[in-house]
This record gives structure tokens, sequence and C-alpha cells, in this order.
């Protein structure tokens, strides 16, 4: 990656770690980062902030988040093998991001580069969605609320670029629309003695100057986007080098560049693999033990998963693909235009290809040898950060091939899936890390939106109010400060009315300070209700997508540790032509601020525990002790219930004779006496324990909301 400046002429850059300011060997975070596309540029200052007082061990991403993780992972792995400059790359990336390539388009645009049929749009896309004013007090473009502002109404206000972009098109659809209005004009007036041939011609150059553009659009669209994987770019390096000879790698390759320099490696060496953090170093100058796959996630140095979405299964996968009975393929002439070819040479070199591995897959497909099963622990870290990153329209979805089980076996064959963006399924994995007591804290950070208003209900006044944390002017990011607090829900005012108060007017905090105005009209106008659709429209899709993620950021063991950063609308995730000055802000103003805020509240420098800390632990064996007790609150009465079923007890017995299982096949076996036993006595332990609960005080009934302990599908 290219060496440049660190952005401290605009804005103050992180200082460059240290090796006599590493953090103790002992004390480690775990980190979990949100997806958001160009909002990402908000991680790489908090990464490098969090890592002078904390060692990563485990870390988690979805869309750009994952990017972000695997440069985390990457850096942290580079320290713990003496690379001094580790987490350079990350210091050094929002400036890097920000530079000018040269003909007029920033680091981050350029990363983007679509095929023939989508340059147009991606062109486009960079001059439409090029962020905006910094004052959070200011006007979106248009005067419309921003959160409506994303697609068609900001298309409309820059309605003129469009024209200038499809203006061969509107010129071509005039002349060709003209000419064949006067020629019908010319028979019309020879066949029935008509006089309309200038009517007809005037009538026919408008139809053509509309119909000629949005045929033109579609075919942008048809062979740019749709037939391309349904995304403009694949992440491929597609352009040539600069006049100064300077590189101008895609998203891919740029990414693949970062992860090999913040390890220590070069772009050609052989790229690093989840397997390379399993087994690194505990810390610099000793040797890693070797971890496997298959070995517990406990024995991991360094932990590293994303999030993907199968939109062919339609559910979220776990990567690395562990503990998963879906086999899934790819296809190296596929592949090759998503990644660079040293990756594609190190996946071809430790892939194997399709064998059948039971009965239930086809013992023979087409071409057989051209697929080949997607590894483990030898997955390239890019690769499994560009399967999660995959937003629609913008970027392509990458394909896989997995084995279509709804057809008949013997006729089962391997069918084509698009992986898409992770943040579809599941856009902040906080999850991912958790344990019922942790040994070191778990930190999140969401990329939260300013524009829409964020309400807390007071049961006591019974009063809503806004949150007074986020949404004080020149406030951006925003922590809980304990557990009572950030437990309300947030609002979406697409649609906002109050008692005694005029609709969308939202009141005035009680702590100081304003918030932006995102008063809609209720009137009956066709903008209004237009305005008020499109949101109601964006609410729906918000809470089916995020509605996990929010939920999960109430409860008492996670608020606390989970930073929101507000951003502003113009900085939101699909503003990819940023410029330079407004990265750079972005990275100091939310992710500096976010580090700091976290290393605050978590870090006393004397090394003592800090109070946030305790006060979280604390909460986690409460909930442990509290959810214990529901769980395991029937289950004496549950174990012996023999209305038409067999009590659990004699069910173990049984056991030792007849199969339990009789739908298992050849795997379905009885259990040894001894098995039998064991059983036997966990069960009576835990009505033991289930007894010796309901008798436990209930520890701090208010922490709420209460989390359940469910068996749940892992991802």
């Amino acid at each position: 990656m290219k060496e440049i400046p660190p952005g401290d002429d605009a804005f103050p850059a992180p200082d460059p770690l240290s090796p006599t300011e590493e953090p103790p060997y002992d004390r480690f975070c775990d980190l979990v980062m949100t997806g958001g596309v160009a909002s990402g540029v908000v991680y790489p200052w908090a990464v490098v902030e969090l890592a002078r007082q904390y060692r990563f061990r485990s870390i988690g991403g979805t869309s750009v988040g994952a990017m972000a993780a695997a440069l985390a992972a990457a850096a942290e792995y580079g320290r713990r093998n003496s690379h001094l400059a580790a987490f350079e790359v990350l210091r050094r990336m929002p400036a890097a991001l920000g530079e000018d390539v040269g003909d007029g388009r920033t680091r981050m645009l350029s990363l983007f580069q679509p095929g023939q049929h989508g340059q147009r749009l991606i062109k486009l896309w960079g001059q439409i969605f090029n962020g905006g004013p910094d004052d959070d007090q200011a006007p979106p473009p248009g005067g419309k609320p921003y959160a409506l502002d994303k697609i068609l109404p900001r298309l409309w206000h820059h309605r003129w670029k469009v024209a200038r972009a499809f203006q061969a098109d509107i010129v071509g659809g005039l002349t060709l629309g003209g000419w064949a209005g006067y020629g019908l004009g010319i028979l019309l007036d020879c066949k029935f003695h008509l006089s309309s041939r200038h009517g007809l011609l005037i009538a026919g150059a408008l139809l053509g100057a509309v119909l000629g553009p949005v045929w033109a659009l579609w075919q942008d669209i048809s062979r740019g986007i749709i037939d391309n994987d349904f995304g403009l770019c694949k992440g491929a390096t597609l352009e040539r080098p600069n006049k100064q000879g300077e590189d101008r790698p895609a998203l891919t390759e740029w990414l693949h560049n970062g992860i090999q320099a913040s390890a220590g490696l070069g772009a050609h060496d052989r790229p690093l693999t989840f397997g390379d953090l399993w087994s690194a170093p505990m810390r610099p100058g000793e040797a890693g033990v070797h971890c496997k796959a298959s070995d517990p996630a406990e024995q991991r140095s360094i932990d590293l998963q994303m999030i993907t979405t199968s939109t062919t299964h339609g559910r979220p996968y776990r990567l690395p693909l562990i503990n998963d009975p879906t086999r899934l393929f790819f296809r190296c002439d596929e592949w090759d235009q998503y990644f660079p070819p040293q990756v594609m040479a190190h996946l071809k070199k430790v892939s194997k290809r399709y064998q059948p591995a039971g009965k239930h897959d086809p013992v023979t497909i087409d071409d057989h040898a051209c697929y080949y099963e997607l590894p483990d622990a030898e997955m390239p870290l890019v690769v499994a950060a560009r399967l999660s990153l995959s937003y629609p329209a913008l970027l392509a979805a990458v394909p896989l091939w997995a084995i279509d089980y709804t057809q008949p076996n013997g006729q089962r064959q391997l069918a084509r899936c698009l992986f898409t963006d992770g943040g579809l399924s599941s856009n902040f994995p906080i999850h991912l890390f958790d344990e019922a007591v942790p040994r070191w804290p778990t930190f999140g950070l969401w990329l939260d939106e300013r524009e829409r208003k964020k309400y807390q209900y007071n049961p006591q006044t019974m009063q809503t109010s806004p949150v007074p944390g986020p949404l004080m002017q020149g406030q951006y990011v925003w922590l809980p400060g304990d557990i009572s607090k950030g437990w309300g829900d947030w609002r979406d005012t697409f649609n906002d009315k109050r008692p005694g108060a005029q609709a969308g007017t939202p009141p005035t905090p009680s702590g100081g300070g304003t918030t932006r105005s995102n008063t809609r009209s209720t009137s009956s106008s066709i903008s209004s209700c237009g305005e008020r659709l499109f949101g109601f429209a964006a609410a729906l899709l918000a809470g089916a997508k995020d509605w996990h993620d929010r939920a999960a950021m109430r409860m008492p063991h996670v608020r606390t540790r989970v930073v929101r950063l507000m951003l502003l609308p113009p900085e939101q995730g699909l503003n990819i032509g940023m410029p330079r000055q407004q990265i750079l802000r972005m990275a100091y103003r939310y992710g500096t601020t976010a580090a700091k805020t976290l290393i605050e509240r978590f870090v006393n420098e004397d090394g003592t525990p800090s109070a946030a800390w305790d006060e979280h632990r604390w909460v986690r064996l409460v909930l442990l002790v509290n959810t214990l007790r529901e769980a395991l609150g029937n289950l004496t009465e549950s174990a012996d219930w023999a209305a038409y079923t067999t009590p659990l007890r004699q069910a173990i017995d049984d056991a030792q004779w007849i199969p339990p299982l009789p739908a298992m096949g050849r795997r379905n076996r009885t259990v040894t006496p001894t098995e039998a036993a064991a059983l036997q006595s966990l069960l009576t332990r835990l009505e033991k324990l289930a007894a010796e609960l309901q008798l436990t005080p209930t520890f701090e009934p208010n922490l709420r909301p209460t989390p359940e302990l469910r068996m749940r599908a892992p991802l």
C-alpha cells in the first residue's frame, strides 16, 4: 500500500504505536463492527486507539465491518510476530482513502471499478453520493429530510447531472423520435388528408427524448448490474496505472495488499489465512501453537469471524465455514473476476476438488474438476471479507455452488448460489463471542443515523424525550453511562405525532442543546404523502433487517459496551464519493472519539479494575443466575411428565436396549451402561440445581429487558 502522510494536516491523526507503550500482555478485548459501506472510514482510527490499551483476541464484523475486522486481525497478527508497523496501514488508511488518484476521484471511489456497461452508472454514483455539508444543522440537499433523500429524491435533486450523463441518448432519442413522428405525419397526410405532421414531429421528438435515456438506463442496469451478478463492481482490478505509473487497484486487491502489509507480509507472499491467525503467538517472541479448524474456538490465538448472506438459501452463514453441514464450492473461472491472481493461486492450491462425502451427495457431476470446496483454515482473510461485503447494486454478489437437496436422491446436482452482504441478515453480530461470564470485554461499534430522531420513554414521568447523549449538537458518539441508561427504544419519526404538540415537531432536549428537525407535514398533498409513504417503506425494511440488532443493544449485558456513532446524513453508507477532508473528519470525529470513550470508561491508568467493567461482570453473573432459574424452573416436572410420552429417566434406561434415534440409520446406537449412569447423574444434579435456584433470591429484578436462555440456530 502506498506510503502517504497520515492526514494530520487536516485532523489530528493518531500517533504511531510505539513498542514501548504496548498494552499489558494479559489485557484483551473482543471487537465487533457493524456494516455501512463508505461509513466504514470511521473504523481505522478507532482500532488504532483501542490497540494502545488492548490486545485483540476475537474480532468480528459484517460488510465494511468485516473489512475493518480483517485489517485489525492482520495488524494484531503482525504485532504478535514483532512487526513494528503492524497498525500503520490502519493509521494511514483514512488519508489513503481520500487520496486524489489523478482524475478527480478519491482513492475510495477508484476502488469501485465496474465493467464496460457500468462505467456511466458508477460515475453518476460518485457524483451524486459525494458527501455533503459538515454542519449538522444544515438542511439536506433539496430541503427534504435526508432519510427520504436516499435514492429517487436525491436523483431528482441532481437531475441535471443525470441529464448530462444521458445527453447523447436524449439527443439520439429526440432525433429519432422527431423523424419517426414526421414520417408518420406524412403517412397520415397521404391517407387522411390531415395537416398534423408538425405536431407529430414535436410529439415524436419529445417521446423519443424520454424513451431514449430510459432505454439507455435500462441497458446499463440490465448489462451492468443484473447480468453482473446484481452489482456494478465485482472487485477485481480493471483499470490500468495512471499517467504517473501508479497502480489503481480495485477493492479486493487493495484490501488484500492492506492485510498483507499489516501482517508484515508482501503482496505476492502467501495470503494471510484464518489458520495463521488461530496459530499466532500469544505475545511477540513466543512460538505459536498450531490450531486446527476442529479445535475449540477458545484455543484460537486470534479469532476472526464474519457474516455473509446466501440469497439462494435465505439465511446467514458464519465464516469461516466450520461445523456447518452445507458444503460450498467455487469455480476459478468465476472467482477470477473477484480476487487477485495470487489469492486465486493459493485457493487452487489448498482447496479440494469436489468429491461426494456421503450417500446424499451426487456421485458424479458435470465438470466436477472445475469445482473446489471452500476451505476453512486455509481461507484467505480477503475472501471472507469480500463474501461479507456485497452491497446490492454497487458490489456484485459472490457466486458459490451447493448441492441442491430439494431434488430427490439420485438426481441431485450442484446449483449456483449467490452470496451477498452479511448486513442483510445480521448487520451487528455482537453475539459472536459472548460468554456467560466474560474474562474480557467485547466492545461494539454501531453505525447509527443522527438524522432520525431517537426518543426514550420514561415510565416514571410517563414522558417521551430525546436521549440526551447523542442528540446534543457537537456530540457524535454515545455510550450509556451506566446500566440504568440505554434501554429505551429508538424511534423512526417518519410519521411522528405527539399529544399537545404540532405533528412531527420533536420536544427540546432536557439537557440543553438542539436537535436537527425532522419535521414531516401530515397534509394530504402529493409531496407529503409520497414522503410519508417512502418513509414507511424504509422503516419496514429497516425493521425487517435490523430488529435483532436493535433489540440486542437494549439488553443490560450489551448496551453499556456498544458505542453508537451518530452519523450525519451525508456521511452514511452510499457516499463513496466523499472528499478527503470529510473522510478524515469522520475518522477523527467518530473513530478516535469512540475508542477514547471506551478506554476512558473501561481502562484505569493505574491498572486497577474499572468500575464499568466490574459492573458489567456483575450484571452478567446476575443474568446468568436469573436466566438459569427461568430455564430450569420446571425441569423436574417436565422430566417426569408421562402423559403420552416416556419419562426421561425411563427413556435413558430404555436407550441401553433400544436405539433412541432410529431415523439416524447406521449412526443410531444404544448407549452404554456407563453413559446411561452419567446421564442419570447429570439429570439429578440439574434437578438439584433447579431447586436451589428457586430458593435463591432474585438479584436485581429491574435489569430490563431480561434476556432469555433459548436454543437457537447457529449462524
